[in-house]
């Protein structure tokens, strides 16, 4: 008779366990335009099209060291290409597009 009252703890706490353990969903969100952009992008080499005579004519330049893009979160954009500084402006134009200076788009 001793057993029983043990027994019935026993099947009360792997019952209260079973019912209170429930899987915990995680979310994973995708990170907007911006929240990629942000920071600074070293540039290791860049693709020129000129586009004549009908097709396309590509030529890929390699970046000097230091070279980089900086994205900042007011919208300016610092860059250092072939070690000229200039500084611009970029705005999100969809998902995964940004222009700079309103004219070149470009696609991440």
């Amino acid at each position: 008779m001793k057993k029983l009252p043990i027994l019935f703890i026993l099947l009360f706490s792997v019952t209260l366990i079973t019912v209170s353990c429930k899987k915990k969903e995680i979310v994973v969100s995708e990170k907007t335009t911006l929240q990629k952009l942000l920071g600074k992008w070293t540039i290791v080499s860049r693709v020129n099209n000129d586009h004549y005579s009908g097709s396309d004519h590509f030529t890929t330049i390699n970046a000097k060291a230091g070279d980089y893009f900086e994205f900042k979160m007011d919208g300016n954009i610092d860059t250092v290409i072939q070690s000229v500084l200039s500084s611009n402006t970029y705005t999100i134009t969809g998902n995964n597009s940004f222009k700079i200076s309103g004219v070149e788009l470009w696609t991440i």
